[in-house]
This record gives structure tokens, sequence and C-alpha cells, in this order.
């Protein structure tokens, strides 16, 4: 019984270690399928992140690719030359003119190239070119392993198509995404051009030293012959410039470039372009040399007007926007991309311009070496369009010279009244058109403005201070308005784009937020066509419009390719253009360039003589049009002409360009009343004889007569002129911004003159503007003025 127990027992014991050991199994199992388990969903998600990241880095890298690059040039014909429409009177577009290039380079079809010469390049700089689809793999990958590995980015790894991607865009950063960006464009650019179109544009854009772009010119200047005449020698030459131009220029440096020629030679030999003679016969080969500056007049030849040169200048600068294309692409799409410019032109008045200009006799014979210079430019209000520039006196002598009506920045001296401080004080309520301004002597630190006379008076009416140019009651009219709200109008409103607000020069500060800003002492000044631009505002009703000399550019099979957008804006509202009409007639018809009316029509203009006589100005405008008229040296220094010719040839010409047309007079706008209006207060006037026109929005109340002595000037609260001849403002001094209008040498700019900050002496224009003025008239020292204005 024992015996049967025990080997129960035993049996019931082994039962039970097999059981452990089925467990143990099982649990192992169990864990072993767990941790597969595990595996295999953490290999599930580790697939997944890597197919994410995949395919972000697919998108990323597609992102990458530019698909619409090359379109905007590869529509034109780089042969062709561009050429300038206008529009005559009867909608019929009409050539003018052709650009021409300024750079020494001449456009070559390939076929036209010899076969050594492309074989040259492809040989030195891309020699699987005609293999691969916009990037050498090999190249590109040693470049990659020299700049990760070796820190070295001097290894070339672009290919031809790559380097023209650079040479058209202006992404030059010298960073990876710049690199990727260029490989992607390149491929894209050989998906849409074929080996010859790339190889050709490449041979015609890159630069070779001398100032010389492309192959043709270059086989000009160095050989003086046709690039189809070229010997292999000479090929291999050329190739060899092209790296680093200036390094291997032949005539700077022909024992570099000789090195060069024998290795791109040795190149031609190792791909089989060319055989084992060949290369020594090149290689042996004497080079002779033209002297570039024989061949320096070779690609300027023909001239074109100062409307095509701004035009050039100005479509150049907005593809370079609009296309991110380089300076050069650009250029060479302007001159050689067959384009149709429709510009603003009017033939007719550019002729009468340059007509009256080229013409010395129209002109002050002053004597000396220097050439007492002008420029002019003609604006329709209503559209923007520039109607006609001259750049200059005289017969225009060469592509893209100085333009000073578009480049030159001048002191406007007062000129610069009516845009920076008649007309904001018009719009802000600070004036009407029966205030009446102190022109009592004042000193502001140690700076104290002087009529052109010398004179000072009681309170004078707005208009006589206008017309006449006197500077005091500028000074206080911009001193009540407030110097910001000026310069903001100036700049944001009227687009003076020179002004300055604050800017540190050889460490001495400089700002145009002063009240010299009343009698046009600026600190780089402003060029003519800005500030004629800056009145035809006022004549287009208180709208800004951009100036502009062209309206769209079409590609040669006349598709849009571009369409200029004028900036508009407005600048005042038309009552304050209206009532700032009638402050410019008194300028024309009685003032400061009287017999200056144009006919019949309204005429409206503003004289600017600055201190020393640097500059003189005349900006006027009739209904029809808007011009600005300028005097002065490249250098500046006084202009001793006694009287402002720019009064008498603004006269001739506008009287020309007005020929046949109807006379015009602006129109009353709705918010403008005939009121009395009390010059204390601004407010309706019950008892005075004066009637003048008002805007009447700003009429609030009637004046009783009462209280007078609480209105001493326009304003409550701060009186425009007061018995005071001494400021204890803190505002810059103005007169010593004379000496701080210099450029970064300490010097006065060439363009640049000094700003009115003393006196204008200004005179009419005679009744015969062909003939010099008489003597000058003095303005009237004590004009006519209510018998109630007190005098202080």
């Amino acid at each position: 019984m024992k015996k049967l127990d025990s080997i129960r027992s035993n049996q019931s014991l082994r039962q039970s270690k097999s059981e452990s050991k089925k467990i143990k199994k099982e649990k192992s199992r169990r864990r072993a399928g767990t941790g597969f388990r595990i595996f295999v969903i953490a290999l599930k998600i580790l697939s997944v992140l890597m197919l994410v990241a995949l395919i972000g880095g697919a998108m990323w890298f597609y992102s990458l690719f530019d698909f619409s690059f090359g379109d905007d040039f590869t529509a034109f014909d780089m042969r062709l030359s561009s050429t300038i429409y206008y529009t005559d009177k009867y909608g019929n577009l009409i050539e003018y003119e052709q650009f021409k290039s300024s750079e020494k380079r001449i456009w070559v079809d390939i076929e036209d190239v010899p076969k050594d010469l492309q074989n040259a390049f492809v040989a030195i700089e891309d020699e699987r070119f005609y293999s691969h689809s916009g990037v050498d793999l090999k190249r590109t990958l040693g470049a990659a392993i020299n700049v990760f590995i070796k820190g070295d980015s001097s290894y070339g790894g672009s290919s031809i198509t790559q380097q023209l991607v650079k040479n058209i865009t202006k992404d030059n950063e010298r960073t990876n995404a710049r690199k990727l960006r260029e490989i992607t464009r390149a491929i894209v650019l050989e998906s849409k051009m074929d080996k010859d179109q790339i190889l050709e544009m490449y041979m015609n854009s890159i630069y070779l030293s001398q100032g010389v772009h492309g192959v043709q010119a270059a086989s000009n200047v160095y050989f003086g012959k046709d690039v189809s005449e070229l010997s292999l020698a000479e090929c291999a030459c050329i190739a060899g410039i092209t790296q680093y131009p200036t390094t291997y220029d032949p005539i700077v440096n022909p024992k570099n470039n000789k090195k060069k020629q024998l290795l791109v030679l040795g190149k031609m030999l190792e791909l089989g372009y060319i055989n084992n003679e060949q290369y020594n016969n090149a290689a042996s080969e004497e080079l002779v040399f033209e002297n570039p500056e024989n061949h320096k007049d070779d690609f300027t030849d023909d001239q074109q007007s100062y409307f095509a040169d701004y035009i050039f200048e100005q479509a150049k600068a907005d593809l370079m926007k609009e296309f991110d294309y380089t300076e050069q692409f650009a250029e060479d799409l302007l001159c050689n991309g067959g384009l149709k410019i429709y510009a603003t032109v009017d033939p007719e008045i550019q002729t009468i311009m340059e007509e009256y200009y080229e013409n010395d006799s129209n002109f002050p014979n002053l004597g000396g070496s220097d050439l007492l210079q002008s420029a002019m430019v003609v604006i329709e209000p209503s559209s923007g369009e520039i109607k006609g520039i001259v750049g200059g006196r005289g017969k225009k002598d060469g592509l893209r010279v100085l333009n000073r009506a578009s480049m030159s920045k001048r002191q406007p001296g007062s000129s610069i009244k009516p845009i920076a401080v008649y007309a904001p004080a018009l719009e802000e309520n600070v004036i009407n058109l029966s205030s009446y301004i102190g022109n009592s002597k004042i000193t502001i630190g140690s700076w104290t403005p002087k009529n052109s006379n010398g004179n000072y008076t009681a309170p004078v009416p707005v208009k006589t201070a206008v017309a006449w140019s006197y500077n005091v009651p500028a000074v206080n009219v911009l001193k009540e308005m407030g110097i910001d709200v000026a310069f903001d109008y100036l700049k944001n409103k009227l687009h003076i784009s020179s002004l300055v607000d604050s800017v540190t020069r050889n460490g001495k500060e400089y700002s145009d937020k002063n009240l010299s800003l009343a009698l046009g002492g600026l600190t780089d000044g402003a060029t003519p066509l800005e500030m004629t631009a800056a009145y035809a505002a006022i004549a287009n009703g208180g709208t800004y419009i951009e100036p502009t000399s062209y309206t769209k550019i079409y590609d040669r099979n006349g598709k849009l390719f571009y369409e200029k957008k004028q900036h508009k804006n407005k600048a005042f509202s038309k009552e304050t253009a209206f009532l700032t009409h009638q402050l410019l007639f008194g300028v024309t018809s009685s003032g400061t360039a009287a017999g200056s009316k144009i006919g019949q029509n309204d005429t409206c203009g503003k004289t600017g003589t600055t201190d020393k006589n640097m500059d003189k100005w005349f900006i006027g405008y009739t209904p029809h049009y808007c011009a600005g008229v300028w005097f002065g040296y490249d250098k500046p220094k006084a202009v001793n002409t006694g009287t402002n010719p720019s009064i008498t040839v603004w006269k001739n010409i506008m009287t020309k360009i007005h020929d046949g047309l109807e006379p015009e007079t602006f129109d009353v706008p709705k918010g403008i009343v005939k009121a009395k209006v009390c010059p204390y207060t601004g407010m309706y006037e019950s008892y005075s004889a004066q009637t003048e026109y008002a805007n009447d929005k700003f009429l609030t109340g009637y004046c009783g007569g009462k209280n007078h002595s609480k209105y001493v000037g326009w304003t409550k609260d701060a009186p425009i002129y007061s018995s005071s001849t001494k400021d204890d403002d803190e505002e810059k001094n103005p007169e010593e911004e004379e000496s701080e209008n210099k450029n970064e040498n300490g010097e006065a700019p060439e363009n640049e003159g000094e700003g009115n900050t003393g006196s204008e002496p200004e005179s009419p224009a005679p009744e015969n503007p062909t003939q010099e003025p008489a003597d000058t008239p003095n303005p009237p020292s004590a004009p006519a003025e209510p018998t109630d204005i007190p005098h202080i």
C-alpha cells in the first residue's frame, strides 16, 4: 500500500513537473510571441515613418522644381531687335525706335559659330554636356564630396546649363538651397530647350573680359574678325577666358591665357574633338591680338532718344523685379529678344523738346568751360504718362548717357513750397485762401529766414506769399502744420523717394525733418521727374499716378509678356487741388513767373531758386500737361543769369505743345463754394467785403467779429505769426544744413545743389519769353490787407 502510494506520489510529482515545464514553455512562447508582435508592430511603424519621410522628401524635392522656369524667355527670339511703338491720334501703332545695346555685345546664331569654338567650351566647361539632362551627376557628386568631406567649394560642378541658369537669374546666394534651385531649374530648362539652343544662349551671354559679352563681340575685340573666321587656336583662347575673365584676359594676362589655352586644347584632344596634328599646330600658332581701344565704338555707333533710354531703364528695372532676372539678361532680352514695347511718348512733343534743347541759341551764353545744363519732363496729368523727356543740352552723344531729368538729384528750392507746405496745409485745414500769414522777422535757433528783397512786413495774404515766393510765411506755415505732416505728404503721398528721414554719413546725422524743408533745403535733393510728377498730382485733382514711359511689353509672337501697373494714390482732395490752383495762378499772372500763361488755358506754376543760385526751376501745368524745367551745372556752382531761364524755356516749349489744343480750365469741385471768410477764424464772415473760394466742409459756422484777439493767426492754440523775433524751438538749425548737405566725402555732391535756406531772387518772365527779362522788379513791400488785421 505504501509502495502504491509512493508510486502515485512519484507519478504525481512527475506530472507536476511536466505541467510546470509546459507552463514555462507556454509562458516562454507567449513572451516570444509578444516580442515578435512588438517587433512586427515596430517594423510596421518604422516602415510607415520611412514611407512618410520618403514621400515628404519627394514632395520637398518636387517643390524645388520651378516648372514654369524658362517659359518667360524661351518664347523670345534672341536674334531679333526689340522695337518701341507709339499710338497715334487715330489709334494706330507706329514704330518709334529700336533698342540698341550700350555694351560690347552682338548676338550670333549657333550656325555661325565655328564647331571648334563650340567644342572648346564643351570640353573645358562641361564634357558630358550632350549626354546629361541638365546636371552632370559625376561632377556634381565630386563637388558634393569636396564640400561635405574636404570643406572645399572650389571644385566646379556646374554644367553649362546650370551656368546659363545662373547668368539669367539673380539667384546668387552661396547656399546649398540655391544650388538645389539651380539644379532643378537646369533640369526644367533642358526639357524646354534643345542642346543647341542652350549652348547658343550660353555663348552669347557669358562675360569674356574687356567689357565684352558673348563670343561675337570677343572675336571682334580680341582678333578684329567675325567669329566665323576664328582659328582653332583663337577658339581655345576665347574659351579659356570664361572661368576667371580678368585672370585669363589675353591682353592683361597673356601668360595665364596661354596656359589655359593649352589646357583647353589638351582637353579637346582627350575627348577626340581634335587630333595630335591639330593640337600641335594650334599650340604653336602665334596669336595676334587687336588693341581693344580700336573697337570701343564698334557697339555704340547708333543713337537713340532720351525717351528710348528712359524706357530701357524703367523696363529693365521692372523685368528684374518681376521675373528675378539679372541685369545682364534683362538688357539682353530688351535689346535682342524681339520684344514690342508700347511707349507713352508723343513724338511731336518729344521732337519739339529735342529741337529746342539742341539749339544753343535758346539758352544763356555764360561762357566758361562748363556748359550750363538743363533738363525737362512733360507728363499728361490724367494718365501719369510721360510724353516727352530731355536729359541735357545739345545733341545727345551716346546710348544711356546721363539723363538729368530722371537721374540727377538737385535741390528744389522754393519749387517745393506748394507740395511740401501750402497744399498739405490746405488739406489739413491749417490755412485757407483768405488766410493772412506772418511775414515779420523770426529767428529759430540761430537761423533767420529772409525774403528775397530783405524786407519784412505786416501779415500778408497767402496768395501774395506764394506769388512772390516769400520765405518767412512758408516757414511759419510749416511750423504750424508740423514737419512730420509735410514729410509724410512728400515721401508717402507724392513719392519724392530721395527724402531722408534719418541717416548717418561719416559720423554725421542727416535728416530732412527740419524747417528748411519749407524752402527746399534737402539732404540729397530731388529729380526733375519726381518733382514734376508731384505737381501733376495737383493738376490731376489730387490723385498721384506713378509716371511711366511705357504701358505693355509683348513677345515676338504678339503675346502679352508684361503690363506696367502704375501705382495710384490720393495725395489731396479735389477741393485742395482746386484751391492750390488758385494759389499758383498768381505766380504765372503777376508773381515770379509773370507772363508765362499759356494762351487761354488755366496756367499754374512755381519757380525755385536755391542759395547762391546753384539751381533754377520752373514747374507748371495746364489742364493738358504738366512740365518741369531745371537749370544748373553738373558740378554745382552759381548760375549767374540774373533771371530764371527755366521760365523762358518752359513758356516757349509749352506754347508749341499747346498749339492747336482747345483751351481748358479747371472745373470747380462740388465741395468748393465762394464765401466771405474771416481771415482770423476761417469761418463765414458776416461783414467783410472779401469773397474767396473755400472748402465747404471746413466752414463750420459764422464769425461775428468778436474775440479776434484770441485768433492772432488762424488757429486758437498756436498762432502762425507773433511779435516775437526769437523762438526757443529746438528744431535743427536749417542754416547749418548748407554745410551738412554734403556727400560721403564731406564735399558738395556733383549733382546736388544747396537748399534755399535764405532768399529767392526770382523775377517775372518777359512778355516775349525769347528775350531775357528786364531788371528784376521788387515784389510789393506792403500788400493790401483788411484794415482790422493788427500789425505786429
